[in-house]
C-alpha cells in the first residue's frame, strides 16, 4: 500500500490489520498513519510495532496514544524512542509507564525530558533510574529534582552522578540524600561539591564519605570543614585526604 492509501483506511480496516502485519510496513508507512488511525491501535497491534518503528512514530502520532497504548509497550520498544520523542509526551503519559519501561529508555532519551517531564516523575520512576541514565542528567535536569524523588535513588543510580551535577544541588536537594546515598558517590562527583555545599553536609553524611571521595577533594573543599565535621572523621578517613588539601 502507498502511504496515500494507508492515510485513507477506516478506523475498521486499521483494527483488522494483523500485528505481524504492523510489523512489516516500512517507515513511511508508518509515518503515514494518521493521529485518528493511531488512537484505535490495539495493545496487540501496537505489540508487533519493531523497535525501529516505535522510533518512527511522530510528535502528533505520540500525542495520540491514550495511557492505555503506552503502557502496552514493552520495554525493548521504548529503546526505540528518541528524545525528541520523549520531550513531547505529557506528564500524564509519562506517568503511565513502569519502572520497566523507565529503565529501558536510553541515555539519549532521557536527556529529551524537560523538566516538567522530570518534575512529574513519580517516586518509583526515579527510583527505577540507572546509573547512566541520571548520569546522562543535564544541570538543568538534577536541579528539578525533588527531594522525594532524590531519597528514592538507588545507590546505584547516585553512584552516576557527575561533579558538574553534584555542584548545582540546592541546599534542600542536598539534606535529602542519605549517608549511603553519599557513600555511593564517585570520587569525581565529590570534587563537585561546591565550599557552601561542604559545609552543609551533616556529620552523618561527612562520616559517609568513603576515602577515595575523601582524598579526591580540594584544599578549598577541605579548609571550609567545621571541626565539628572533622571531628566525626575516621583515622582511615583523615589518612585519605591528600598532603596538599589537609589543613594545618
Amino acid at each position: 500500500l502507498t502511504t496515500t492509501s494507508i492515510a485513507a483506511l477506516a478506523a475498521t480496516q486499521i483494527t483488522a490489520v494483523k500485528p505481524s502485519e504492523f510489523g512489516a510496513m516500512t517507515d513511511s508507512q508508518i509515518v503515514a498513519l494518521t493521529p485518528s488511525q493511531i488512537g484505535t491501535l490495539t495493545s496487540t497491534q501496537l505489540g508487533g510495532l519493531s523497535t525501529t518503528q516505535v522510533g518512527d512514530l511522530t510528535s502528533i502520532q505520540l500525542a495520540r496514544l491514550a495511557t492505555a497504548q503506552l503502557a502496552a509497550l514493552t520495554a525493548s520498544q521504548l529503546t526505540g524512542l528518541t528524545s525528541t520523542q520523549l520531550a513531547v509526551l505529557t506528564t500524564t503519559q509519562l506517568g503511565t509507564l513502569s519502572t520497566d519501561q523507565v529503565a529501558a529508555l536510553t541515555t539519549t532519551a532521557v536527556s529529551g525530558l524537560t523538566t516538567t517531564e522530570v518534575a512529574a516523575l513519580t517516586t518509583r520512576q526515579a527510583a527505577a533510574l540507572t546509573s547512566s541514565q541520571l548520569g546522562s542528567f543535564s544541570t538543568d535536569q538534577v536541579s528539578t529534582l525533588n527531594a522525594t524523588q532524590l531519597v528514592g535513588l538507588t545507590t546505584t543510580a547516585v553512584g552516576g552522578l557527575r561533579d558538574s551535577q553534584i555542584a548545582v544541588l540546592t541546599p534542600a536537594q542536598l539534606a535529602a540524600l542519605s549517608a549511603n546515598q553519599i557513600a555511593a558517590l564517585s570520587a569525581d562527583a565529590a570534587t563537585g561539591l561546591t565550599t557552601t555545599e561542604m559545609l552543609l553536609l551533616t556529620t552523618t553524611q561527612i562520616a559517609a564519605l568513603p576515602p577515595k571521595d575523601l582524598a579526591a577533594l580540594a584544599s578549598t573543599q577541605v579548609a571550609v570543614l567545621s571541626g565539628t565535621q572533622l571531628g566525626v572523621l575516621t583515622t582511615d578517613q583523615v589518612a585519605a585526604f591528600s598532603t596538599t588539601a589537609m589543613p594545618g
